[in-house]
This record gives structure tokens, sequence and C-alpha cells, in this order.
């Protein structure tokens, strides 16, 4: 077995070889003009019902194992969060709790794709959990239609999984203030 840093070390060399998606760190948001950072991702605070909670959980829903995995090694050594995955949309939809803070979901995926998962969410007593998609798919008309569709920001693949919790925040603190 792999080491988990190792696989991590491999995922960055590939970055570092493949071309940005995003001047702005790789990500998109709701409010691209509110941009903040925060010193550990996991101070970030979200709102639910008037009462301020933690990022503590996410889901993960993707079908690539590998973006899984780093992704959870990413949330989990970062930002401390409890990370929960899932390789499609209704294993997702089955893993959505009252504990998930955030999901992150790709678009395209086998079966049912995110735009379809994200819409059965929004359906759900869990309708109101951000929903981040993770894709390589940014061209501005399909960004504009993420958002359309109810999504809380884009992250661009590739991402860097050292910056991947601050994007996850910037991004929900973006969303609960358009919301507000």
């Amino acid at each position: 077995m792999r080491s988990p840093s190792l696989f991590i070390f491999l995922y960055r060399l590939i970055l570092l070889r493949l071309p940005r998606c995003d001047k702005e760190q790789g990500y998109i948001a709701v409010s691209s003009d509110h941009h903040q950072t925060f010193d550990s991702p996991h101070d970030k605070v979200i709102e639910q019902d008037g009462v301020a909670v933690p990022i503590s959980q996410a889901l993960i829903i993707d079908d690539d194992p590998a973006i899984r995995r780093i992704s959870q090694i990413s949330l989990t050594r970062v930002a401390k969060w409890d990370v929960l995955v899932a390789a499609s949309g209704p294993e997702g939809i089955g893993l959505l709790n009252n504990k998930i803070d955030v999901v992150l979901l790709d678009v395209m995926m086998p079966g049912m794709d995110g735009p379809t998962t994200l819409a059965q969410i929004k359906k759900s007593e869990f309708g109101r959990v951000p929903v981040i998609f993770i894709t390589a798919k940014v061209m501005q008309h399909e960004v504009e239609q993420y958002l359309a569709l109810g999504a809380a920001g884009v992250i661009c693949k590739p991402f860097d999984p050292v910056t991947l919790a601050n994007q996850v925040s910037v991004i929900v603190d973006s969303w609960i203030g358009s919301a507000t």
C-alpha cells in the first residue's frame, strides 16, 4: 500500500505540469468580488437555522476513486473535517444526514450525473446544504449553468489538495452571504 503523502506528492507533481483552470486559485465562487482567506479552514462557521455551526463534515461524491481519495486526505489532514465519500449520485444521496455541512460533487458521472444529483439533493430535506461542483468543465456558460441550478460554487479540476479546504470555506462563505 502506498503512503498517502507519496500519493499527494505524485498528484501535486502532475498538477504542476497541467495548466491552471482559473487564475483566482482555481475556483469560482458565487460572489467573485468577495474572497476571504481563513487562518484555518476548520475555523469557518456556517449558519443553519440561525445557529452558527463550524464546518466539520463534508460529503464527496465523485466516480473517480483517485479524486475521492485525494479530496478525503486533503480535507481530513488539512482541515480536520470528517469526510464521507460516495462513488455515485444515489450512493451520495443515501449518505446525506443532518451532520453534513457541505457536499463536493462531480459533474460528469455515469448513471446519475452531478446536475441531476444536485436537483435530487435540493428536493430533499437536505436542500439547504451547500453543494459545490468539482469539475474540469469550467467554461463561463457552464459555470453560470451550475450556479443557476443552485450550486454554491465551482472548484476547477485539477485542484490543489493543500488549498482545497480553504477554497471550500471561501465558497461556503460567499454562498451564505448571498443567501442572507
